[in-house]
C-alpha cells in the first residue's frame, strides 16, 4: 500500500469519528501529510487541503484563537499583547526546493494571506513589502521595540544556499502588515550612513549562522561571515562564519551596526555538517519524523 493510499485511510477513519469543533476542518491531518509525505505530489496535494482547510477557519472567525498544538509543523509567533499571530511554513517541493507559506492573523481585524514573491524581488534589503510581495521564510523569532515589531526568518534557497532576515514588521492606517522600514544603520567613517530596510544573510547551506536577538547582551548578534571555496560540486564561492560576530544595538528608534562583538579563533572556517537532509533535527530544532 502506498504512503498517499494509507494516509487517505487514516483521513477517512478520523473523519469517522471527528466531533463538532475545530476537527471539523482536519487541518492537523493536512499539515502533517504536507511535511511528512515522501512523495512530492503527495505534499503538493496536502498543501492544497491544508490551505482550503485553512481559510474555512479564518472565514468562520476561528483562527486566532485555533489550537496550533495540533499542528506543530508550523511556525506560530505571537506579539506580547496577543494583538495577531503570524503562521509560517516551509513546504518541499522538488528535490532541495521549498516553498514558503504564511498567514497574519489579527484578533480584531482582518487576516493576511502572506504570498511568497522572493524570486521576483531585487534589491532585498532597500524595499517596503506587503502581504502580496512577501519575502517569504519561517519565521523563528518576534521582538519589540518602540510600538515596533522586529522579526527573524530563515529560508532554503537551494541545495547550496540558505537564507536568513532580520526585518521590521509594522501595519497601515487600513491595518495591512508592512515589511520593511529604514531603521537598520550602518556607520560609514567618512560618508553619510547607510539605510537599510532590512538586514540579509546568504550563506552556505552546510554551515550554521546565528541571527538572533540576546537578551542578555540587549542586542541582536550574529555570525560574520567570510567567502570561501565551496566544498560540494558546482557550489562555487560561499559564505560561512569565520567564528567573530557582530551586531545591532538599539539606539533612538533604529538599529545600529556594531562590528566586533568578540571572537573565536578557528585554524579553518567552521563547516558543521548540517546540509539540508542530513541533520536529524529540523529549522525549529525538533527531531525530524521517520
Amino acid at each position: 500500500m502506498n504512503n498517499m493510499r494509507l494516509y487517505l485511510l487514516i483521513f477517512l477513519a478520523f473523519s469517522i469519528f471527528r466531533l463538532n469543533g475545530q476537527e471539523k476542518y482536519d487541518i492537523s491531518f493536512w499539515s502533517d501529510v504536507m511535511i511528512n509525505a515522501n512523495v512530492a505530489e503527495h505534499r503538493s496535494i496536502a498543501v492544497k487541503n491544508f490551505r482550503a482547510a485553512f481559510d474555512d477557519i479564518i472565514a468562520a472567525g476561528d483562527a486566532f484563537n485555533f489550537d496550533f498544538t495540533q499542528t506543530p509543523e508550523l511556525s506560530v509567533l505571537s506579539d506580547s499583547l496577543e494583538t495577531f499571530k503570524l503562521v509560517t511554513w516551509q513546504v518541499r517541493a522538488e528535490g532541495d526546493q521549498y516553498d514558503y507559506y504564511g498567514y497574519l492573523i489579527k484578533k480584531d481585524g482582518p487576516s493576511f494571506v502572506l504570498d511568497d514573491e522572493f524570486s521576483a524581488l531585487e534589491d532585498i534589503e532597500y524595499m517596503t513589502l506587503g502581504p502580496s510581495d512577501w519575502l517569504g521564510g519561517i519565521y523563528y523569532n518576534l521582538i519589540e521595540q518602540d510600538g515596533k515589531y522586529f522579526v527573524f526568518s530563515f529560508r532554503q534557497l537551494d541545495e547550496y544556499t540558505k537564507f536568513k532576515s532580520f526585518d521590521v514588521l509594522t501595519f497601515d492606517e487600513e491595518g495591512a502588515p508592512v515589511l520593511g522600514e529604514e531603521v537598520f544603520v550602518k556607520p560609514m567613517n567618512e560618508s553619510r550612513d547607510i539605510l537599510k530596510n532590512r538586514v540579509i544573510f546568504t550563506y552556505s547551506a552546510d554551515a550554521i549562522l546565528s541571527l538572533n536577538y540576546n537578551p542578555a547582551m540587549n542586542m541582536v548578534v550574529h555570525d560574520h561571515l567570510m567567502e570561501v571555496m565551496g566544498q560540494r560540486e558546482g557550489q562555487g564561492p560561499t559564505k560561512v562564519p569565520d567564528g567573530t560576530y557582530e551586531g545591532y544595538v538599539f539606539q533612538e528608534g533604529q538599529w545600529v551596526y556594531q562590528e566586533k562583538l568578540f571572537s573565536h579563533t578557528y585554524d579553518e572556517a567552521p563547516r558543521p555538517n548540517q546540509i539540508l537532509g542530513k541533520s536529524e533535527r529540523d529549522v525549529f530544532g525538533k527531531e525530524k519524523k521517520n
